[in-house]
């Protein structure tokens, strides 16, 4: 058979995030949003310098108008030209979309909670200063990386002088995944047949590196070979050793891919939902030293009596 180096890891807790409001939206639309929103603001200042005092309406649609539109307030009556109009109406599409896909990935984030999954491939291992990698020592897997002289597997020889690889013993396999794999800061990179015994809805295990070929051993001219080979062609091409394989293991399937998305049918509480109160006070607390800054300002370059 062909065996695998896989990546045995924590799984990540699925307790609620009380900042997952923020979520629904990746930060690229955002960007996006707030580009095309100040791309509206120099069309308009651009065509503010136009002189309309002969056109039938005078541009009244200020930007304080789009930015109402995109928190969702009213906005004054609309006395603006036809060109103003195209341009807030496409605006006003573009917030509607944006909203309603907010409150639909707003609403699937609080029903199903993610199962994080932070190292799905050795890049994403390699990229996190803080996770050591746990390799058995003097083994082909090792003298493979370290005689690398270029590409990823380079980087984890070089990660490894830096102390990043802890090597351990098949002896100290099970207590290794019990007591270091557990915390979370460590991951074990070992052929995929023996990690199915620990995997769990704790672990998971994704990319598949470096094939190596799992054969029996026999003295050199043994005049066993010849029925050894036979036999173990026998068994896998009938798929007895598949079926001795599954049976050994617990559940192999279900816990080679375990769920990433948990239904979750509760009530919310202030727990889960502490971020966005936590948000609006902010606001609160900005707009009120915004609003005292304005007062103090106001007093202090107010001209005196004298001077009037």
């Amino acid at each position: 058979m062909v065996n695998y180096i896989r990546i045995l890891g924590r799984r990540g807790s699925t307790a609620a995030d009380p900042w997952s409001y923020v979520m629904p939206l990746a930060p690229s639309v955002w960007a996006a949003t707030f580009a095309a929103l100040l791309t509206i603001f120099g069309i308009l200042a651009v065509l503010s310098k136009i002189d309309w005092a002969a056109m039938p309406f005078s541009p009244q649609m200020t930007s304080s108008m789009y930015i109402r539109a995109m928190l969702l307030q009213d906005i004054p009556k609309d006395t603006s030209n036809r060109w103003e109009r195209v341009i807030f109406g496409a605006w006003v599409l573009t917030v509607l979309v944006l909203t309603e896909s907010y409150s639909a990935n707003l609403f699937t984030l609080l029903a199903f909670r993610r199962v994080p999954e932070p190292y799905q491939s050795l890049r994403a291992v390699l990229d996190d200063p803080k996770v050591v990698m746990i390799w058995f020592g003097n083994t082909a897997y090792t003298q493979f990386f370290e005689a690398a002289e270029s590409g990823i597997f380079k980087e984890v020889y070089e990660a490894g002088r830096r102390g990043r690889i802890t090597y351990i013993t098949p002896q100290e396999y099970v207590e290794t995944v019990n007591r270091l794999v557990s915390r979370g800061d460590h991951v074990l990179l070992h052929p995929d047949l023996p990690m199915k015994l620990f995997l769990t809805e704790d672990f998971m295990d994704k990319e598949m590196l470096i094939p190596m070929a799992f054969s029996m051993m026999l003295p050199k001219y043994s005049p066993l070979r010849e029925p050894i080979n036979e036999g173990i062609r026998a068994a896998a091409e009938g798929g007895l050793y598949d079926h001795w394989l599954e049976s050994t293991m617990t559940n192999p399937k279900s816990c080679k891919n375990p769920p990433t998305k948990i239904y979750v049918n509760s009530a919310l509480s202030l727990m889960n939902t502490w971020g966005m109160f936590a948000t609006l006070a902010a606001g609160y607390v900005i707009g009120l030293v915004v609003f005292c800054s304005e007062v103090l300002l106001g007093k202090l370059c107010a001209p005196s009596e004298k001077l009037k």
